[in-house]
């Protein structure tokens, strides 16, 4: 560590002495909430694009910490945003951090990428929800909540549309499963335990096409859900 780096530290310490901020060879941790032996702790992937994690008590639904990649934030831009939203909702926060992103990647952001595509029979797959991953608009679920929207989905509906308004023969979801705890990878491609992976049968030749040529790499769930409001 530089020792320019050790000075901020030392200096952001000295202001504030309940904040003990960690820098590890890829993080600059900040705690926002005491740990507890209690404590259930899962990590939130905050924005992938803005490089933002955070540590999660899942029992007293709390941020304890946030992880700043440092390749993409310093130490003093990462203390002005824990600033910034100390008294925001995580929903709020999160939101905030999307309106720095260029149209292309939320478009990214928003999407899972397809694990494979089948060209003979075509199908394509793809994680549709995974645990602790928050969206653009603040949202996450965990594992338990992920198979009721699976399931509820597999009942209720199970077709698949073109930018969540055309659903004249896009597709269907005809292969259905939640990774165990024990499987890491999936047909050669990394899956996270816990994610509902589905299999779609592209019906339409046009999407097909755009699947072809690299246009169409990936797909998003839009759902309606219960949401409880977590501080960051």
């Amino acid at each position: 560590m530089d020792e320019e780096l050790i000075k901020q530290i030392q200096e952001a310490q000295n202001l504030t002495d309940e904040i003990k901020i960690e820098v590890t060879e890829n993080y600059i941790r900040i705690p926002v909430a005491d740990r507890q032996d209690s404590d259930n702790i899962v990590t939130l992937t905050l924005n992938k694009t803005a490089g933002i994690l955070a540590l999660y008590s899942t029992n007293r639904r709390r941020i304890l910490t946030y992880l700043f990649n440092k390749q993409k934030w310093t130490l003093d831009k990462a203390k002005a945003w824990i600033q910034e939203h100390k008294n925001s909702t995580l929903k709020d926060a999160v939101k905030s951090i999307s309106l720095e992103l260029s149209d292309k990647e939320k478009l990214l952001a928003s999407q899972k990428k397809f694990l494979k595509v089948d060209f003979k029979e075509w199908i394509v797959y793809l994680e549709v929800l995974v645990p602790w991953e928050v969206d653009l608009q603040g949202d996450f679920e965990d594992p338990q909540d992920i198979r009721k929207a699976m399931v509820n989905f597999m009942k209720n509906y199970g077709f698949v549309g073109d930018m969540h308004r055309n659903w004249d023969g896009i597709g269907k979801v005809i292969e259905n499963f939640q990774v165990p705890d024990d499987i890491k990878v999936f047909d050669g491609a990394k899956v996270i335990p816990g994610s509902w992976v589905a299999g779609i049968y592209v019906d339409k030749e046009s999407t097909r096409d755009k699947i072809r040529m690299g246009v169409l790499t990936g797909a998003s769930i839009g759902y309606n859900g219960e949401h409880v409001e977590i501080e960051s």
